[in-house]
């Protein structure tokens, strides 16, 4: 009976290690188009050759959800916010709100930056979602994974303010920046 038992525990943990575990919704890093296409469950937005976009909701935000791909692999994703918000503010508490879903799901074990390219309302809290659709002051927070590396974002330029999830992937991100190499050289 012991005997029984051992095995059929050997055998559920080879199956377990041998199933990889998805890196961004029903998606693993490496995917093709035509694979992510069928694993994604939403309605296809938008498609150019290395972009897919999707609509989707988490925690309740309106989002587009991107796939970037680099020499025809999946290397990158994103979710980014669509809501709109009156007070910027609205802004920084849909941030935290994000940052405490994150922090749960990948623990503690993260960076955590406010930067400050303009201080003209540090002392102001009230005026910092303000400060952040203008570009004065961001947020970022990073986590990484055995094979992800997680960015939550909040920036803005020109009064538009911009937050987000950045996911990718810490294996294949090389490829991305040597499809951009390339580019650079055929065009100088």
């Amino acid at each position: 009976m012991k005997k029984t038992t051992l095995l059929v525990l050997a055998f559920l943990l080879i199956i377990s290690c041998s199933v990889s575990a998805n890196d961004f919704r029903n998606t693993s890093w490496g995917m093709s188009k035509a694979e992510v296409k069928e694993a994604e469950t939403k309605v296809l937005e938008a498609e150019k050759e290395n972009l897919l976009v999707y609509q989707d909701k988490v925690l309740g935000f309106p989002t587009g959800v991107s796939y970037i791909f680099a020499k025809g692999k999946l290397v990158r994703a994103k979710y980014f916010i669509i809501e709109s918000h009156v007070d910027k503010n609205d802004y920084i508490s849909d941030y935290a709100t994000l940052f405490e879903a994150l922090r749960s799901k990948y623990g503690n074990k993260y960076e955590d930056h406010h930067y400050w390219d303009n201080e003209l309302f540090k002392k102001y809290p009230k005026y910092w979602g303000l400060a952040v659709s203008l570009g004065h002051h961001y947020y970022y927070s990073k986590w990484k994974t055995d094979t992800t590396s997680v960015l939550l974002y909040l920036k803005g330029q020109d009064y538009k303010t911009n937050l987000g999830i950045e996911y990718s992937s810490r294996e294949l991100q090389k490829l991305e920046y040597e499809v951009k190499n390339e580019e650079i050289e055929q065009k100088l």
